[in-house]
């Protein structure tokens, strides 16, 4: 495994030949993952690359549908969500306790069809695949079509099945004793799954599947597995389009957004704020903390799920515009982000691009961008009194600094430009490697 950056990788060098690259991630348009492989998607494509991305929804003019493939893909595009909700909802129910995430669900088409939805190309860069491909198409794609680069948005690569394993850290063994399963046990679900991941994964020789991790500390729970602590792994953090994103007038925000000129706002973005990660059940506590000693405070919140009566705040629903999600940023004095365990968030990515300040806990990929007293603030994992004090701090304080940081730590680690071309680095060197071999 090649040693990684302490930071977001800096490395400037471009392939200086033409290279194809399949994109790949389950659906497109919902959530993170999704977002993050569309961005370099485009990213890939700016710089000369010949990208196309693959999924199983909303195909659009560039995607990849193979007309061999477009009877038993196009059937996906129409029933695939539909499933997804509905194992979504079996798993949630019969396996998992309340505010658990989804566990890994198996793929919704038949995996020849999956196969043959991939190009011939000189790299396959995975992103999130769990109802795409098994692990076996997996194993398939690397040995029989192109060198696998796969990009982590969460832990499930190398887990039994969690998307994130709330510290257990069984997936350092073999899994089995899931404490989110509510049948478990040394050969329960997870080790099941863990073991045919296994499998799987050991039919791959090293140079044909290479990791990337977007943040530091995904690379670190990767290099502690014991399905992909062996492989090569490289930190890429995700990019933003700093055009939309980027710092405007708070008033201007404020009015188009029909929000209080003259209170202390503090931004919630979640899309699911009743998954027990991402923290809103400190939510409450962090607002009294703040509202104790700045009354006129108000909680801007952007997604679904219900926050407890007794918190006062102004939802702007879910927003699907990018345009109207900078403004949400812009018009916050401060963006919170009480998530227990997380990858590299957009949200966090985001708003620092529109210079608006994070405060987080101490955990996770948060701590590779918000640094103290730079760029935002942290409070220990899970002490919401901390964390509400750090952000009344920053409430109380002028942070035109620090917002000026934030901007110009995201115009350096990600803009599209600088993740392609570290990315189009990482596809050269392997792919200069396979033709020699």
């Amino acid at each position: 495994m090649a040693d990684r950056q302490s930071g977001p990788i800096a490395d400037n060098r471009v392939a200086d030949f033409s290279m194809s690259v399949a994109v790949i991630n389950a659906i497109r348009g919902q959530g993170g993952a999704a977002l993050a492989a569309q961005r370099l998607h485009s990213s890939l494509e700016m710089l000369g690359v010949d990208a196309r991305f693959v999924c199983l929804d909303g195909y659009q003019p560039g995607d990849l549908h193979p007309r061999r493939a477009a009877d038993a893909v196009e059937g996906a595009r129409h029933f695939g969500l539909r499933a997804l909700r509905s194992l979504q909802s079996r798993t949630r129910t019969a396996l998992r306790p309340k505010g658990a995430e989804t566990f890994e669900l198996q793929p919704i088409i038949p995996q020849r069809a999956a196969r043959l939805s991939i190009p011939p190309c000189d790299i396959v860069n995975l992103h999130w695949v769990s109802i795409f491909l098994s692990s076996e198409t997996i194993a398939w794609v690397a040995n029989a079509r192109a060198p696998v680069v796969w990009t982590l948005h969460d832990m499930v690569a190398f887990t039994g099945g969690c998307h994130y394993d709330s510290g257990c850290g069984r997936f350092e063994q073999a899994c089995g004793e899931c404490p989110q399963l509510f049948r478990h046990g040394p050969n329960d679900l997870s080790h099941r799954v863990f073991e045919r991941k296994r499998r799987s994964y050991s039919s791959i020789p090293a140079e044909l599947l290479t990791i990337v991790a977007p943040s530091n500390w995904m690379a670190e729970q990767c290099a502690k597995s014991a399905l992909l602590g062996d492989r090569r792994i490289e930190v890429i953090p995700n990019s933003v389009d700093l055009q939309t994103f980027s710092p405007q007038a708070k008033d201007g925000a404020r009015r188009e957004l029909g929000l209080p000129m003259n209170r202390p706002i503090l931004l919630l973005v979640s899309a699911n704020l009743s998954n027990g990660r991402k923290g809103g059940q400190f939510v409450a506590q962090i607002l009294e903390r703040v509202s104790a000693r700045l009354p006129g405070a108000l909680l801007v919140t952007v997604g679904s799920g219900n926050l407890p009566s007794a918190v006062e705040h102004q939802s702007l629903g879910a927003i699907g515009d990018d345009k109207k999600m900078a403004a949400a940023y812009a018009a916050a004095d401060v963006t919170i982000l009480p998530s227990l365990q997380d990858n590299l968030p957009n949200t966090m990515l985001e708003s620092m691009a529109c210079g608006t300040p994070v405060v987080g806990f101490d955990t996770g990929g948060v701590t590779d961008f918000v640094l103290p007293g730079q760029t935002g603030a942290l409070a220990p994992a899970g002490d919401a009194s901390a964390f509400g004090e750090a952000a009344l701090k920053l409430l109380q304080s002028d942070n035109t600094g620090m917002a000026q940081n934030a901007r110009r730590l995201i115009e350096r680690e990600c803009a599209f430009d600088v993740q392609a071309r570290r990315y189009k680095s990482l596809f050269g060197e392997l792919i200069a490697h396979d033709r020699l071999h």
